[in-house]
C-alpha cells in the first residue's frame, strides 16, 4: 500500500516536471485555476469587444491585456474560448470575470480581470 503511494508522488512529480520543461506558460495556467495562488489580484478593465452570454451562471474568459495611451486597461477576449482550445490558453494573460446573472457586455463595459502569472509581459 504505502509503495503504491510513492509510486503514485513520484509518477506525478514526473508529469509536473515534464510540464514544467515544455509548456511552463500552461502549468502557471493550470495552477492559477487549481487554486495554487491564494491572494488572486483583481484589477479592472473595459472590454475591447463585445460578449454574449447564453447562460446566467458565472463565467472566466482568456483574454489579452493592454493598455492605451491614456493608461486605460483593455481586455480582448479570445475569439475561441472552447474547453480543448489550447492556444488560447497560451496566449492568454488574463481571465475576464463575468458575473453570475449578467448575459450581455458590450465593448467599453468595465469588468473584473484576472491576470495570470507571468503579466505584464
Amino acid at each position: 500500500m504505502e509503495h503504491e503511494t510513492i509510486a503514485t508522488m513520484a509518477a506525478a512529480a514526473r508529469a509536473k516536471a515534464g510540464l514544467l520543461r515544455h509548456a511552463p506558460r500552461q502549468y502557471l495556467v493550470l495552477s492559477t485555476l487549481a487554486g495554487a495562488y491564494a491572494q488572486a489580484t483583481v484589477l479592472r478593465a473595459r472590454l475591447a469587444l463585445p460578449i454574449d452570454k447564453r447562460h446566467a451562471r458565472a463565467e472566466f474568459q482568456r483574454a489579452r491585456l493592454a493598455s492605451d495611451a491614456q493608461a486605460q486597461l483593455w481586455a480582448t477576449p479570445q475569439t475561441r474560448q472552447g474547453s480543448g482550445m489550447l492556444r488560447g490558453v497560451a496566449e492568454a494573460d488574463a481571465l475576464i470575470v463575468l458575473p453570475e446573472g449578467a448575459h450581455a457586455f458590450s465593448a467599453g463595459d468595465v469588468v473584473d480581470v484576472l491576470p495570470l502569472p507571468g503579466w505584464p509581459r
